[in-house]
């Protein structure tokens, strides 16, 4: 096997290598690039699906453990309860009819989101941040529309702010 099979691997990088079936599949633990549902789903779009669903099966007990260093960003939380504030307990994202559910203290659950995100050098203004509901914020990460939808939050947002 060796570079042939996993020619993008790095030295010290840590791979895993399974098989579903009689195909092997190989990821970096850990990889920053690709989250660890994204690396799943890849897997099961080529799997076979009798296969995957018994290896799936066959799983049994707790996960191991793993410690994580995460370099993460201190956010402004004057930003986040101003984004919260404005919305009114309303997604902000023009024409969202998901319903949302309310926690525990009747308040609805809404998650803050950076319209540019701050990893690509947005910044943790009232402006650029936006209170969606979890299935917007989740389409304005991962969903094919994702650029569209985050011009048409901007403008919306922009409206709002004198």
């Amino acid at each position: 096997m060796g570079r042939d099979f996993i020619h993008w691997a790095e030295i010290g990088e840590d791979i895993a290598i399974g098989n579903i079936g009689d195909q092997i599949y190989a990821w970096k633990v850990n990889a920053k690039e690709l989250p660890l549902n994204e690396v799943a789903a890849k897997i099961a779009a080529t799997a076979d699906e009798d296969d995957l669903l018994k290896k799936a099966r066959e799983a049994q007990g707790k996960p191991a453990k793993q410690t994580k260093t995460v370099t993460d960003f201190k956010r402004n939380l004057a930003v986040v309860a101003g984004a919260l504030t404005r919305s009114n307990g309303m997604c902000e994202m023009p024409a969202c009819a998901t319903p949302l559910f309310q926690k525990d203290n009747g308040a609805n659950f809404l998650e803050v989101h950076h319209i540019v995100p701050l990893a690509e050098e947005g910044d943790d203004t009232l402006v650029n941040a936006a209170a969606l509901c979890p299935m917007c914020h989740r389409e304005l990460h991962y969903g094919s529309g994702r650029m569209a939808k985050r011009t048409i939050l901007q403008v919306a947002v922009k409206s709002k702010e004198p």
